[in-house]
């Protein structure tokens, strides 16, 4: 039996003054050679073979079918894919090579494209060198595929009936797993988009596009006011000039101009309220409070589904509202 040395690297300790560390030693081995392999030899030499004559084989179908197409770049590119499509052909055969039934369609897929070729060669042939050139030019991509199907033939490997139909089985079960992730994959995008959509808030359509400003709700005003220690006597009008405000025509609103004796300003009240939205929002101002829910702009914009300018013109207009019959009482 021959052998053979070889050296390893192994991995050990070494001590010195009590201190142990870890260390890298090299070791000579003797093992025995294992017997050459001529199977495998020769199966890398065929295929060194074959895959060199399956050169040639391209090259001269190339210039062959280029020169019947008329020479030039675009006919050598159009020339070159009649011996590629068949040669893709047998890759798919390798992979589809334990299914019969798809393998049966791809190898007769192969054969009719070798069959193109080998016509067109023979075309060629006839036209350049009569009958013998365009057999013998016809021939070699006959051969290259040839050469290839018994190469296959021989090492494929042999199954029975039962192992075949073990192997479909098995092979359903994982082509079914496959489709499940799938489908999986594809429902989970579907449902992060829905709660994407479903986590967003609509625009307000009040705002101006772009804009960055932070609406806070006004100061919630007491309606019940606190009564004075003393009696308040009317005041008497004041003699001061005052300036009318200008009112806008479209309001539906009326401002008094003159201030009432001894009620002085609460808010500045927006003079734009649709009586609509303000009647609505009374309605939601109530039921908030029987709700035990203290009122604002946002929940009166939430409820009524409007722009936060228009929930707080109602809002301001409530209060000014539920204050005044109090003040005039005190």
């Amino acid at each position: 039996m021959r052998t053979r040395t070889r050296t390893v690297q192994v991995p050990g300790t070494h001590t010195i003054n009590g201190q142990t560390m870890p260390v890298i030693r090299e070791q000579q081995i003797v093992e025995p050679v294992p017997p050459r392999d001529w199977d495998v030899l020769a199966t890398r030499a065929a295929v060194t073979v074959i895959v060199v004559l399956t050169t040639f084989s391209v090259v001269w179908s190339t210039v062959s079918i280029a020169r019947l197409l008329g020479g030039g770049w675009a006919a050598t590119l159009a020339a070159a894919t009649f011996d590629a499509a068949w040669i893709v052909t047998g890759v798919i055969a390798y992979l589809v090579r334990h299914q019969p039934d798809r393998r049966a369609v791809v190898d007769r897929g192969g054969w009719a494209l070798v069959a193109v070729t080998v016509i067109a060669l023979g075309v060629e042939g006839w036209r350049t060198s009569g009958l013998a050139a365009a057999c013998a030019g016809a021939a070699v991509s006959l051969i290259a595929k040839g050469l290839w199907w018994m190469f296959d033939r021989a090492t494929r490997a042999p199954l029975s009936s039962d192992d075949r139909q073990w192997l479909a089985g098995r092979r359903s079960q994982l082509g079914a797993q496959r489709a499940l992730l799938a489908m999986q994959r594809q429902v989970a995008r579907e449902q992060a988009q829905v709660a994407e959509l479903a986590g967003s808030t609509p625009p307000d359509p009040d705002r101006p596009r772009g804009s960055t400003q932070v609406d806070l709700d006004p100061p919630q005003v007491d309606p019940t006011p606190a009564l004075e220690s003393t009696p308040t006597q009317p005041s008497p009008a004041p003699t001061a000039q005052v300036t009318a405000p200008q009112v806008d025509p479209r309001s539906t609103r009326q401002v008094d101009p003159t201030p009432a004796p001894g009620r002085p300003e609460l808010h500045a009240v927006p003079d734009q309220v649709d009586p609509a939205d303000l009647d609505r929002a009374r309605a939601v101002v109530a039921a908030l409070r029987r709700d035990q829910i203290a009122p604002s702009t946002e929940q009166i914009r939430r409820r009524m589904g409007i722009g936060r300018d228009r929930a707080r013109a109602c809002w301001l207009a409530i209060q000014a509202d539920e204050a005044d019959p109090a003040r005039r009482t005190a």
